[in-house]
């Protein structure tokens, strides 16, 4: 997978890795593009979607799993197995998005309720 800019950011919920390389995307740009013409998301990697509190995966080729946060990254909203074509929203609260992997949010035990930290990596 190629994008214009580093997975130099990790996701950790309690001191714990869960995310090891993320992706920010935060301008107008990053946002819109997000997974599109990828041709997968590899294990480990996600997508962290700043200012956006829905997400649509029309024009994807893979399915996704959605973690959705609130400002204060606690985490509102989850949905597994997102297929192409559709739409999701975070409902009330949510103002960011991580997508991920299909299968990796039951692999690495998200919930609801769980605050994430998000941090820079070397």
């Amino acid at each position: 997978m190629t994008f214009r800019r580093p997975a130099n950011h990790q996701v950790c919920i309690d001191d714990q890795v869960m995310i090891p390389k993320l992706v920010i995307a935060d301008t107008f740009w990053t946002r819109a593009v997000g997974l599109l013409g990828q041709p997968s998301l590899p294990e480990g990697m996600g997508l962290w979607i700043r200012g956006a509190a829905s997400i649509h995966t029309v024009g994807m080729k893979f399915p996704i799993d959605l973690v959705f946060l609130d400002r204060a990254r606690r985490v509102v909203a989850t949905s597994v197995n997102v297929p192409p074509g559709r739409m999701r929203f975070g409902g009330l609260g949510a103002e960011s998005v991580i997508e991920v992997q299909t299968g990796w949010l039951e692999m690495t035990g998200f919930a609801v309720g769980a605050l994430v930290d998000i941090s820079r990596v070397p």
